[in-house]
């Protein structure tokens, strides 16, 4: 074989190479992965569990804005997927970009809820008071509505929040660095089979509640696995130019 083949055979793969790592730019971490959406790009959702339901924008008040998620003060929608009916629950890791305009206000991030009556087999992953803050309930609260990450959002600034579930143990995540620690007395199952993205799923019905996450949201992934100090870098590193101004 002449050097000019090898040459040529080698220029071929590189090329391969680059093409595929251009490609597989911008995306989260796949192992694991159940769940996946992307709302800034309008990207549609993928749900990994198999029953490959799609995400329904829920609008209980006017939404002036083409964006379901871009808020406009009073506005509020949820993003609805009737699946998860056998969601993680021992482990589990929750990735999001979002882009706040208010944080005066209760605003939920995710939540798996099933009832208007009671928080029974629940979720929430939202922000109070400007810090991240997970909490569930089954039969009493496990993750606690009292712990919150240790350092706080901010307004008009993308960043990738985050939160890992790992038994009894979790984590809150901005930028791909921990923000804090908090732990369960048990770990809970999860009963619940609506999962509301924006806004708690109550709120469709009572929209006086305005839990809605005012600001925008980009990408969004559910894991059945606890994440990695490193891969949650890893996740931010790999999508934080989807963002970059």
């Amino acid at each position: 074989m002449s050097l000019k083949v090898i040459l040529a055979i080698c220029l071929i793969v590189v090329t391969i190479i680059v093409l595929y790592i251009m490609l597989k730019k911008g995306e989260f971490i796949q192992e694991g992965l159940i769940y996946s959406l992307d709302i800034k790009s309008d990207q549609p959702s993928t749900d990994l569990t198999g029953k490959n339901e799609k995400m329904e924008f829920i609008m209980p008040v006017t939404q002036a804005s083409p964006n379901p998620f871009e808020g406009k003060g009073e506005t509020g929608v949820i993003g609805h997927l009737k699946t998860l009916r056998t969601p993680p629950s021992d482990k589990m890791t929750i990735v999001m970009w979002i882009n706040p305009k208010n944080l005066d206000e209760e605003a939920y991030l995710m939540q798996l809820g099933r009832s208007t009556a009671n928080i029974e087999g629940e979720f929430a992953f939202r922000i109070k008071d400007s810090k991240l803050n997970f909490w569930d309930y089954k039969g009493g609260f496990g993750y606690s509505m009292g712990v919150s990450s240790t350092s706080p959002v901010f307004k008009n600034k993308w960043i990738m929040v985050g939160f890992t579930k790992n038994g009894t143990k979790g984590n809150y995540w901005i930028d791909g660095v921990e923000k804090g620690i908090t732990t369960s007395a048990e770990s809970k199952e999860y009963a619940g089979i609506d999962l509301a993205i924006g806004g708690d799923w109550r709120d469709r019905i009572n929209t006086k509640n305005g839990r809605y996450f005012n600001g925008e949201i980009g990408q969004v992934a559910i894991y059945n696995r606890a994440l990695t100090r490193e891969e949650m870098m890893q996740n931010y590193e790999k999508t934080k130019s989807n963002y970059s101004s």
